[in-house]
């Protein structure tokens, strides 16, 4: 088990968690406008309660989203800065496949998987502007989730392709059906609209990264927005 320290910024929630010696340290709070001064008071408690320095940490992980604008600028721009500080290698990791692996966690906590061993779990975030953030993902008890295909922004509108009656749903847009239409005609055997990603889904994902080496250096800790800059200019 990789020593690694992740932070997940991407909603309202603000989440570090920490890993080392088959321990996992995590700390999640609701605190909306809060994460920039929150994070480095959540990271200094963490690695005390480890009892770690900056030189045992192997990496530093974080959500790149998609999700909110703001958020994931935080999260980024933490990341690059320890990184830079301390000489860490960086792992980016897809919020939506944290989020997807956390629904998986929670079906089987609360019975939900209906004995399959195989589900596919959608996960649907409202991207506001009319738009939805949509992602797709194979998983299973033993295994991490695989992405069906990349994570996508879509007009409120735009039909979904076709999902199996035994998915999972996850994600704040499937509580908005009459403002995503596309989302009525799925029927999941369980819906977690109210679940965000945290950072302990987000080192299940990074403890995969680092045993395959596809770490990155600061500079290419890039978050993914989907919405285009002009886009969020817009907006206000």
């Amino acid at each position: 088990m990789n020593t690694i320290l992740a932070i997940e910024t991407s909603t309202l929630a603000c989440s570090v968690a920490l890993q080392s010696n088959n321990q996992l340290w995590e700390e999640y709070k609701d605190a909306p406008r809060q994460h920039t001064q929150l994070l480095p008071q959540m990271i200094a408690s963490l690695m005390h309660q480890a009892q770690l320095s900056w030189s045992q940490l192997e990496a530093i992980a974080f959500g790149q989203g998609p999700g909110s604008f703001t958020g994931l600028r935080i999260a980024a721009a933490m990341a690059q800065g320890m990184s830079w500080a301390h000489d860490i290698p960086v792992l980016k990791v897809s919020s939506f496949a944290a989020l997807a692996h956390r629904a998986m966690r929670h079906a089987l906590a609360h019975d939900d998987l209906v004995d399959k061993k195989e589900m596919i779990v959608g996960v649907a975030r409202d991207a506001h502007m009319n738009h939805l953030y949509w992602g797709t993902y194979r998983c299973s008890p033993t295994r991490l989730p695989v992405p069906l295909q990349s994570d996508r922004l879509l007009p409120a509108e735009e039909k979904i392709s076709p999902m199996p009656h035994h998915c999972i749903a996850v994600g704040d847009a499937w509580a908005m059906r009459d403002k995503f239409p596309s989302l009525k005609s799925i029927s999941p055997v369980a819906c977690y609209a109210h679940l965000l990603p945290s950072a302990r889904d987000i080192i299940a994902l990074a403890d995969d990264l680092l045993a395959r080496n596809e770490t990155t250096t600061p500079q290419h800790a890039l978050p993914v927005y989907l919405h285009t800059a002009t886009a969020w200019q817009k907006r206000s």
